[in-house]
């Protein structure tokens, strides 16, 4: 039997999505609960808001979204019956996996290397993963891109990028 790839023309088993909302649901609550308040200021100055605010936001977004997606899979299933699964669950699972440990080397490399090398580095990587093959563009990107963020940044919130 010939290397079976995964079809993205099928809609994803909901199964599948029921177990990713979960993940992303566990992972939103991590970050809420342990690591905004570990790691980010919580207390703001005066006609300032807290630096946690955007963070914490985006998380319970996260939250939010995730909650719905395993709801309405549930339903989906619940009205379809388990037995409609699906075979590219295994290789979804396989795709969480490796961008889990992205996020994480992301984490753990950027207080060390800095915002610059670590963005430019993950913005060529995903080039070179997603098969896009014009390396002048690629180069360009990863330079340019880092520099005007932590320019805007720095302009907009007056925030020094690790």
């Amino acid at each position: 039997m010939a290397n079976k790839k995964p079809s993205f023309d099928r809609p994803v088993s909901p199964i599948v999505n029921i177990v990713a909302g979960t993940l992303l649901a566990a992972i939103s609550l991590w970050v809420i609960y342990s690591l905004i308040p570990n790691n980010i200021n919580q207390i703001s100055g005066e006609n300032d808001i807290s630096p946690s605010l955007f963070p914490n936001l985006t998380a319970r977004f996260l939250l939010g979204l995730s909650l719905v997606l395993v709801i309405l899979n549930g339903l989906k299933l619940r009205k379809r019956g388990i037995s409609d699964v699906g075979g590219d669950g295994v290789w979804i699972l396989l795709q969480t996996i490796v961008w889990f440990l992205m996020a994480t080397l992301i984490y753990l490399f950027l207080p060390i290397a800095g915002f610059l090398i670590v963005s430019a580095s993950l913005i060529t990587l995903i080039a070179v993963t997603t098969q896009y093959r014009n390396y002048w563009m690629i180069a360009v990107l990863a330079l340019l891109m880092p520099l005007i963020t932590s320019h805007i940044v720095w302009l907009v919130f007056q925030v020094e990028l690790p």
